[in-house]
């Protein structure tokens, strides 16, 4: 265990600051990669069904931090991360 803390609760203190600024820097990026299919409900929700592929692959390749996160909400990272395309 890193030295700085001694239980969950303090490591989670530890790494606030970064992971909520981590948070703001997806969200913005998502923002601006999918803004056009951005519909506001209770929290934001991406349209995929509303972009085309090329689309898609524009956002993605104008806004690649969006990319991971993507990733790991289709589930689908896990095998693709393991065949050599972490990013």
């Amino acid at each position: 265990m890193p030295r700085g803390y001694g239980s969950h609760a303090e490591y989670m203190q530890w790494v606030k600051g970064d992971a909520d600024h981590r948070q703001r820097v997806i969200e913005e990026a998502l923002h601006q990669a999918f803004s056009g299919f951005i519909e506001t409900r209770s929290v934001d929700v991406i349209v995929f069904s509303g972009m085309s592929a090329i689309k898609l692959s524009k956002a993605i390749f104008a806004h690649p931090l969006v990319f991971k996160p993507l990733l790991a909400s289709c589930n689908i990272a896990p095998p693709a991360l393991s065949k050599g395309t972490s990013g």
